[in-house]
């Protein structure tokens, strides 16, 4: 006889290969039975017959063949062979290794009744049920069944499970080949599988009630795969008593419905289903009325599929659902969001919502809670262009609602509590980066009665160039314009514009000490020594760091840190009454902006200048003048009142000068002490750019002007080897003249005025080594300012005369 284990043309994802060679096995079904009550071992060769083996037996078949076989009380092991229909009762023991069972018609393949079973690399084929699994009603003994790398394949059932009995499964196959067969039936007892699948061709499982016993079924899947492959992957079908039912899906199990069903619970069953680190499930769980299911995601767990008339959902631990819960009005449901899990999809007819430690339900469409419980958790809106409404009767706990407004039309989403709010809550709002043609005010909510606090999240939302405040005026909530406020996108506008000044000016304060090194060195002599051959060349490198924070009149103020690296050269001329030195040098620095509210900036420049310095050492007087021509290239992360971040791009150029006038005066001890007046002028390109937002910056050319009255006082120093120091400090007075730098943000104008007053101070010292022609140089400094205060600023460098 020949069995084949599925329909002709049904594919079974679960089931990777299921190869079974048609054995043409033509036993006689009506030869005596021969009873072995002493040990015996069945070889090659020997005749091929039905035993019957009393208690205290032993029967080994050992790479043979036999008929069907019955144990009462015995042993039955198989070592590679070949059998009919195996029986086992009164506390039997069977042991296959590498069998293959083929049953005779309408006989179970292998029936374990108050017996135990170890089943290995063994293939079991039957008509009806390929394994049965059983106890005596009265009088049940401890029946467990192990089946290891083993394929069971029965017409009806693959296998069937009793009351009272377990059968442990381990990378082994289960099979109901018919068109209304069933891969598992579950009839009360216990199953605990890892790997491997079970599969029916209506459902993967049937879970269905014991005729004698009520008793709750415990089903544990670990990464076996689930199918129906014309019905629901599980089923419940209670013929006798009430089915109470434990399924456990952990480490990637999955169910596959071939109506799209993963569970069906009819008939008054009761299944409560706990999925457990499961990456991906897809199908619906369906509930008759009279049934009962409690659903539990958790770990990790992912389900895309709808819910109907469960009784409770659970999610937990980063765990989503994607799909709705939906009820009859006469079986409401309660659902958890926990840990970070979150909720996608329409939660029709509930008793109770609860949204904790920020899990997120995600509405879909229009939604009516009765009891809605917010602790940390977030209920968003599915927002435009469909705006959805959310009717709740009764609010509690503390929370945020994600919302989605079009601030120029009037229309948003709604939240409406019918009854009593009470607590603490958010609104966060979706911003924009367009300007609202109409500021007029626009209604998210309305709350019949209750104490709740309602306030936006974070800050004002941002709306274009300004923001819009929450404002409650009698029941209702509404999002009124700001104009005080600007939005998180014009003050970082404002602060790259803003910026460009200080990094210029940053990167010539290195240059200012050149004509110092020169002095240390002794290569500036006086008028009455100098010959035209004593000229030197000489190269630099240094770096350089700052610091600064600024206080913008229009939004949060920001800080900014620098750090870059300056080389050039130079070439000292000895011309008419004073000494001369001309070189020129080029850079980079890279400017990183905290805008505050979680946005950032960053200007990367890079630069090339020149320098003349005349000085006369006979009077001490000396002009030193730079000038430099930067590239910018912006780029700048907005964090917008909801946390989205929008970003822009823009590069443009910039030129800026320096002219310092003073005078080298020597006092006694060595000491020194030079006053010196500075003007500094600097523009920068102006620029047109967007964000990603929408938001539009149209820049006029930066401009600054920054005088500067000091003085440095210091004094050199030589060492016993010969080597000289400098040490020195330098204090001055900067102001910056420039009130108008516009800004225009979405047509709206903004004077971007950072003119203030600065007390300067610094410390610096140079060594020249033995050898003259090197010098190690360092400085650190800070002033304070009414909008600008530089905390730091410290630079090192050195220098080579040849």
């Amino acid at each position: 006889m020949s069995y084949s284990i599925l329909p002709v043309g049904v594919s079974i994802p679960c089931v990777r290969t299921v190869s079974i060679f048609a054995l043409s096995v033509f036993f006689t079904s009506y030869s005596q039975a021969r009873t072995i009550n002493v040990d015996e071992t069945i070889s090659s060769g020997d005749p091929v017959e039905n035993f019957v083996i009393g208690s205290g037996a032993t029967v080994t078949v050992n790479n043979a063949s036999t008929l069907n076989v019955s144990s009462n009380g015995s042993q039955f092991v198989v070592n590679t062979g070949t059998t009919q229909d195996i029986a086992a009762n009164n506390g039997s023991t069977v042991t296959l290794n590498n069998a293959n069972v083929v049953a005779r018609a309408n006989q179970p393949g292998v029936r374990i009744t108050n017996s135990n079973a170890t089943i290995t690399d063994s293939t079991i084929i039957s008509n009806v049920t390929g394994l049965q699994v059983a106890r005596v009603v009265n009088a049940p003994l401890a029946t467990t069944v192990s089946l290891i790398g083993t394929t069971v394949t029965g017409g009806e059932t693959g296998a069937v499970v009793s009351a009272q009995t377990v059968l442990n499964m381990r990378d082994s196959q289960l099979v109901g080949s018919s068109l209304s067969g069933n891969g598992l039936r579950l009839a009360g007892g216990d199953v605990f599988a890892r790997g491997g699948s079970l599969v029916g061709g209506q459902n993967g499982v049937l879970l269905s009630g014991d005729n004698f016993l009520s008793r709750a079924n415990s089903l544990v899947l670990d990464g076996v795969c689930v199918e129906g492959v014309n019905g629901a992957a599980i089923s419940v079908d209670s013929a006798g008593r009430p089915v109470v039912t434990e399924v456990h899906l952990i480490n990637s199990a999955n169910l596959v419905g071939g109506n799209g069903n993963l569970l069906e619970v009819n008939n008054g069953g009761t299944v409560n289903l706990t999925v457990d680190n499961v990456a991906s499930l897809t199908g619906n769980i369906k509930v008759a009325t009279g049934a009962i299911s409690n659903v539990v995601l958790q770990n990790n767990s992912l389900l895309t599929g709808n819910l109907h008339n469960v009784a409770s959902v659970s999610l937990n631990n980063q765990s989503v659902l994607k799909g709705d819960v939906v009820n009859d009005s006469t079986n409401p449901s309660s659902v958890l969001l926990d840990n970070g899990s979150s909720l996608e999809g329409q939660i029709v007819n509930s008793s109770r919502v609860t949204i904790n430690n920020k899990a997120q339900w995600k509405v879909t469409g229009d939604n009516e809670v009765n009891a809605l419980a917010l602790n940390g958790g977030t209920v968003k809106f599915h927002g435009a262009p469909t705006y959805s409404r959310l009717n709740v009767v009764n609010l509690s706990g503390e929370g945020t609602f994600g919302l989605d407004a079009n601030l120029a039309s009037g229309t948003s989403d709604f939240l409406n509590v019918t009854g009593t709010a009470s607590g603490k809550h958010q609104l966060l709002v979706t911003p924009t980066g367009n300007e609202p043609t109409s500021r007029n005010p626009v209604k998210v909510g309305n709350i019949a009665a209750g104490n709740a606090d309602f306030s936006l999240s974070g800050r004002a939302i941002d709306a274009g160039a300004f923001t819009y405040k929450l404002l409650k005026d009698g029941e209702g909530l509404y999002l009124v314009p700001d104009k005080e406020t600007v939005s998180t996108g014009t003050n970082a506008a404002l602060a790259i514009a803003g910026t460009a000044p200080t990094v210029l000016y940053a990167e010539m304060t290195t240059l200012n000490t050149r004509l110092g090194d020169r002095r240390l060195n002794g290569a500036e002599p006086s008028a009455r020594t100098r010959s035209t051959d004593q000229s030197q060349v000489g190269v630099w490198i240094r770096t350089y760091g700052n610091q600064y924070r600024v206080a913008n009149a229009y939004g949060e103020g920001y800080s900014q840190n620098q750090n870059g690296v300056s080389v050039g050269g130079d070439k000292q001329l000895l011309m008419g009454d004073g000494q001369w030195l001309v070189g020129g040098f080029g850079g980079y620095s890279k400017t990183d902006l905290d805008l505050k509210l979680g946005s950032t900036a960053t200007i990367d420049s890079v630069y090339l200048g020149g320098y003349l310095t005349w000085y006369d050492a006979d009077s001490g007087y000396y002009v030193d003048t730079v000038a430099k021509l930067n590239q910018f290239d912006n780029h700048a992360e907005v964090r917008m009142s909801d946390g989205t971040l929008t970003k822009s791009d823009y590069k443009n150029l910039g030129l800026s000068g320096s002219v310092e006038v003073g005078k080298h005066i020597a006092l006694n001890g060595a000491f020194f002490v030079a006053p010196y007046t500075q003007l500094n002028a600097a523009v920068v390109q102006g620029k047109d750019y967007t964000l990603d937002n929408g938001l539009r910056v149209s820049n006029d050319n930066t401009r600054s002007l920054l005088g500067e009255v000091g003085a440095t006082v210091g004094r050199e120093i030589v060492l016993g080897n010969g080597s000289k120091l400098q040490p020195r400090i330098k204090a001055a007075v900067a102001h910056e003249f420039v009130k108008n730098n516009v800004v225009s943000v979405n047509d709206n104008d903004f004077n971007n005025n950072l003119a203030t007053t600065s007390v300067k101070l610094s410390g610096g010292i140079n060594w020249a080594p033995t050898r003259k022609s090197w010098q190690v140089y360092a400085e650190v400094g800070t002033s304070q300012g009414k909008t600008i205060d530089q905390d730091w600023s410290a630079s090192a460098g050195l220098s080579y005369n040849f």
